[in-house]
């Protein structure tokens, strides 16, 4: 096979979804191995053929080439420096609820954030309004910011309760419910600029839209900060609880899931459709469409394939098509292999 031939992938994903990938016996796939492990080499951060499915929610995708654990803005900018010296592709993965890898993997490279980007801090300087500012990295997951905030009588992140997202990820998608949308409280984006350098956002920079962060083209997000006022301790409590308990009642959490798969499209709900398709509880091979919710898929026993995710993310999109003549727009990202 000549070097740079690809070949489509199993075809039991649906068309949409027949992504290209250099065959093992590719001679370019070859290169790229071998150029992998001559840049990674140096790095006691990074780990070769890291299964991509226990990082994952949704259980489900092949193998990354690498993984990187990324501790600290230094190693995060050495990291970015070689990648892009050597051209290796590079994905930033959250808390990995909002994204789907196909089986074939990913090739390249596959970051993860920690050490000092779990770390949040209340700013000192109290603002005119009497609202204080809080930093924190873009590793943290939201719900111990709201959990933060509920301990300290904060109000502004109530309904952030139980949103499985990081902080990096809830501005890159402006992670929301209806009627409230986290990037309204974002007052500054710290990170990395497509040339590596360290650069704040402000509010004049920024551009959220529903389920867009709409972030600088190769901006890598590394802190931020958010708003937030006083509140009574009571109601702020009391207004968490119900939230939780409303998603435990209405989501399949006890179950691997990716969280909403679809956008709702304006004035309707994507649950809602899909429902009236008749199509709650269809499965396809270990997948099914939740009984509960049918804007979640998820995977029962953790095995399935993300070819059957596909497959039903396909028919739903083709059958509320059918039915209604609305596109549904997926919300989790499906990232190919290369």
């Amino acid at each position: 096979m000549k070097c740079g031939t690809f070949i489509k992938l199993s075809a039991s994903i649906p068309p949409k979804y027949n992504y290209f990938v250099t065959t093992s016996s590719n001679l370019g796939l070859l290169l790229h191995i071998s150029r992998l492990h001559q840049v990674v080499a140096p790095f006691d951060f990074i780990t070769l053929n890291v299964p991509l499915k226990r990082y994952i929610s949704l259980r489900v995708g092949g193998n990354a080439d690498a993984l990187a654990l990324i501790k600290t803005v230094p190693d995060l900018q050495r990291l970015l420096q070689v990648a892009r010296q050597y051209d290796l592709p590079l994905y930033f993965l959250g808390k990995g609820t909002n994204v789907i890898f196909t089986d074939a993997g990913f090739r390249g490279i596959v970051v993860k954030l920690g050490g000092e980007f779990h770390q949040f801090e209340r700013l000192e300087s109290s603002l005119v309004d009497g609202s204080i500012e809080i930093r924190a990295g873009a590793a943290l997951s939201l719900q111990k910011l709201v959990n933060y905030c509920v301990r300290h009588h904060f109000t502004g992140m109530e309904e952030g309760a139980g949103i499985p997202a990081s902080i990096g990820g809830a501005v890159a998608m402006n992670a929301g419910v209806p009627g409230w949308e986290f990037g309204d409280y974002v007052t500054r984006i710290e990170g990395l600029t497509a040339d590596n350098q360290r650069h704040a956002l402000m509010p004049s920079d920024f551009q959220f839209e529903y389920r867009r962060g709409n972030l600088p083209p190769g901006f890598v997000v590394t802190h931020v900060t958010i708003r937030v006022k006083k509140g009574d301790p009571e109601t702020i409590k009391a207004r968490v609880g119900r939230i939780m308990q409303i998603r435990k009642s209405r989501q399949p959490l006890q179950y691997p899931n990716c969280g909403s798969v679809f956008k709702n499209p304006p004035g309707d709900y994507a649950g809602r459709l899909i429902e009236t398709c008749g199509l709650k509880g269809y499965r396809i091979g270990g997948a099914l469409i939740s009984e509960k919710h049918a804007n979640f898929i998820i995977n029962p026993s953790g095995e399935a394939p993300a070819a059957d995710v596909l497959h039903l993310i396909d028919l739903a999109q083709e059958t509320v098509w059918s039915h209604h003549h609305v596109q549904l727009e997926t919300e989790v990202q499906i990232i190919p292999p290369q």
